[in-house]
C-alpha cells in the first residue's frame, strides 16, 4: 500500500502533495511528544473540501497512509471522493524544482487554495 506521506524528519513548510485533483500544502509543523516520550511532529495541511469547496486543515503524522479528504461538515467515512483516485496517483510536488508548465499550473491552484483558506480564517 502506498503512503500519503512518509518522512523521516519534518519537511519544509510549503511542500505540496496532490491526490488526484485535491492539493495539500504543508502549512505548519507542530511539535509532538509520543506516549513513549519521543519527540515527533504533527503536520498541518491546507486543502479544499471536494464536496463543498470550502478550505479546511487536515493533520497527519510524519508517516501516514490516509488523510482526511473532506471537511468536518461533509465527512463521510468509507465513501469515496468522486472521481476516485488510486493510491498510485499520489504525487509529491516540489515547488522549488524545475518550473515546467504543469507545475506552474499546480502551483497557481495551490496558491489560490491557500488564499481561500487565509480569507476563511480571517472571517472566523
Amino acid at each position: 500500500m502506498k503512503w500519503f506521506c512518509k518522512f523521516e524528519t519534518a519537511p519544509d513548510v510549503g511542500l505540496a502533495i496532490s491526490i488526484g485533483e485535491q492539493l495539500y500544502r504543508l502549512a505548519a509543523v507542530e511539535p509532538y511528544v509520543t506516549k513513549h516520550g519521543r519527540a515527533s511532529s504533527v503536520l498541518v495541511w491546507d486543502t479544499v473540501c471536494p464536496d463543498c469547496k470550502e478550505p479546511f486543515q487536515a493533520k497527519s503524522g510524519l508517516k501516514c497512509k490516509y488523510i482526511n479528504r473532506r471537511c468536518e461538515k461533509d465527512k463521510s467515512p468509507l465513501k469515496r471522493v468522486v472521481p476516485h483516485v488510486k493510491k498510485k496517483d499520489i504525487r509529491i510536488l516540489a515547488l522549488n524544482k524545475k518550473r515546467n508548465k504543469t507545475r506552474m499550473l499546480i502551483a497557481r491552484k495551490l496558491l489560490e487554495n491557500a488564499e481561500k483558506i487565509r480569507k476563511a480564517n480571517e472571517e472566523k
